[in-house]
């Protein structure tokens, strides 16, 4: 930006030198005043005023550039080329009114023709570079309404990232908790059937230890006695039952019975 300012501090300069519009350059042209302009005197009122101008907006121009720095925000640079730009009409402009005066002014001795031609030629030289330089500034602020376009477009895709992100996240963390709520369900369940399952195994080895100790008279005593009581009604009914077999005194076959 600097360059810039430089550049239109310069042109704005000797368009003084040759007005005389401020105080530090009203004195340097007396020679030739009263004959810049002379053939239409309200170029020269124009002139002086579109200057004004032009300093007015460059002073403004540079205060912005001061403010800036050299890390300013996209934002604070393209405003910034927006106030280059309006220096750079302003002073075109200023050019142009001072080309008019030079126009309409008269040769003298003091001021002679080829003077003012010499003038003419230098100041259309500064507006036309004052032009190309507008070019190049408006090319410059095309690029950072670019790159401004680009890095909002890379914000907004970072802030949806971050919000898709953000969501699935959350959808992650419910389907954690229901997971943790699963595993800690199963657990309790678990931990009930291994108690449970204990509980069984400790009561099968107190029935498998009982039934596993030796028997005492006492406790044999009453099956002893169930046994005798079984065998004797068995003999008895082996008694009874061979009372129902009849016996031949001879030895024979049955071929009919009655």
């Amino acid at each position: 930006m600097a360059p810039s300012a430089d550049f239109f501090h310069k042109q704005l300069h000797d368009i003084d030198v040759l007005l005389g519009v401020t105080e530090k350059n009203r004195g340097g042209n007396d020679a030739f005043e009263s004959y810049l302009g002379a053939k239409d005197s309200s170029s020269f009122t124009r002139a002086g005023a579109s200057f004004l101008m032009a300093e007015r907006e460059l002073s403004k121009f540079s205060s912005e550039c001061s403010a800036l720095g050299g890390s300013g925000s996209l934002v604070r640079v393209k405003s910034c080329l927006s106030i280059s730009r309006s220096v750079s009409d302003k002073v075109a402009n200023s050019l142009s009114d001072t080309l008019s005066v030079l126009r309409n002014s008269v040769d003298s001795s003091a001021f002679p023709q080829a003077s003012i031609d010499a003038g003419i030629r230098s100041f259309s030289e500064m507006l036309a570079a004052c032009r190309a330089k507008d070019s190049d500034l408006a090319a410059l602020e095309r690029s950072v309404s670019h790159e401004e376009s680009a890095a909002l477009e890379a914000e907004t895709a970072a802030k949806q990232s971050v919000i898709l992100a953000q969501s699935d996240l959350s959808v992650m963390r419910k389907r954690l908790e229901s997971a943790e709520l699963r595993i800690s369900s199963t657990k309790a369940a678990e931990s009930d059937n291994v108690r449970s399952a204990e509980n069984r195994l400790a009561d099968a080895g107190a029935v498998l230890k009982w039934k596993r100790r030796p028997i005492s008279d006492t406790e044999l005593a009453p099956y002893l006695r169930l046994e005798e009581s079984a065998r004797t009604s068995l003999k008895e009914a082996e008694e009874r039952l061979s009372e129902t077999v009849l016996k031949s005194p001879v030895d024979g076959t049955v071929v009919r019975t009655f």
